[in-house]
């Protein structure tokens, strides 16, 4: 306890010494209280920037704490994606209840999934969410006679999840999609030569 206090007293002086630089010391010569008075006030100053500084450090712990404490329990939770879906159907029917507090909960789930940049964080989602064989089926916009993935909430809770973790636009993520779905089919190509040489 008195080590901490110690530790406070010795920043409130550091702060009164940075002060003064600042505004200059009082002239302690001209014998009046003014001195003493400027010196009181610029030492209680001091004072309340570091208990200042101290309340938001404590805060922001707090908060990473109960986001990592969120996180956890959402990741022991029965998860909404149990695995990748692999046809429209019922990859739509999902889609279709993501609203509100289950939307909310959806891009938690994601979230966990983490990845070392916004790219790699979007890909692995996205292999979470669904095969290569069902991402065949999808371009970001529906051409070529492909669905349309665009027009699903996924893409917005993808997003969502990937801006947790890391600082991306939403153009950044978006092209991330556009790519994973563009390269499914010779994903697909290389898993199927991969089985078909094992055997």
């Amino acid at each position: 306890m008195n080590t901490s206090r110690d530790a406070v007293k010795s920043r409130v002086r550091r702060e009164v010494d940075a002060l003064f630089e600042t505004f200059g010391r009082p002239d302690e010569a001209c014998g009046s209280s003014q001195p003493k008075f400027q010196r009181q006030v610029l030492t209680q100053l001091a004072g309340l920037r570091v208990v200042q500084q101290q309340q938001g450090q404590l805060l922001g712990d707090l908060v990473t704490r109960f986001a990592r404490r969120d996180m956890e329990a959402q990741a022991n939770s029965e998860p909404l994606v149990a695995m990748p879906f692999d046809d429209y159907g019922t990859l739509k029917q999902f889609d279709c209840t993501l609203t509100g507090t289950r939307k909310e909960v959806f891009i938690r789930e994601l979230a966990v999934k983490g990845g070392a940049n916004p790219a790699a964080c979007t890909k692995r989602m996205l292999r979470y969410v669904m095969t290569d064989h069902l991402a065949c089926q999808f371009s970001w916009q529906g051409r070529k006679g492909k669905l349309s993935f665009c027009q699903m909430q996924l893409p917005s809770c993808i997003t969502c999840a990937v801006q947790t973790a890391h600082e991306a636009s939403d153009f950044t993520v978006e092209m991330a999609i556009r790519e994973w779905l563009r390269h499914a089919p010779a994903r697909q190509h290389n898993a199927i030569a991969k089985d078909s040489a094992a055997e």
